[in-house]
């Protein structure tokens, strides 16, 4: 038997809670994607804004996952 977890929430007075952990999987995505963007912009040259630079903001996003234990791809 596979184990199951349960989220259960207190509506309305923790409705602001129950929308994050409802989209949580929508905003790994999009900060997944956004990582991609900077991979291929550190890969493949980086227009405005410099490799180094951009190589930075890649590396300070993965950083902040990484402190709070969060996986994105």
């Amino acid at each position: 038997m596979m184990p199951k977890a349960t989220l259960e929430f207190n509506l309305p007075e923790e409705q602001e809670e129950f929308l994050i952990a409802c989209s949580a999987g929508a905003a790994a995505a999009a900060v997944w994607d956004f990582d991609q963007w900077l991979r291929n912009m550190v890969k493949h040259g980086a227009e405005p804004l410099d490799q180094e630079t951009v190589s930075k903001v890649r590396d300070q996003l993965n950083l902040c996952f990484s402190e709070r234990e969060v996986k994105i791809g």
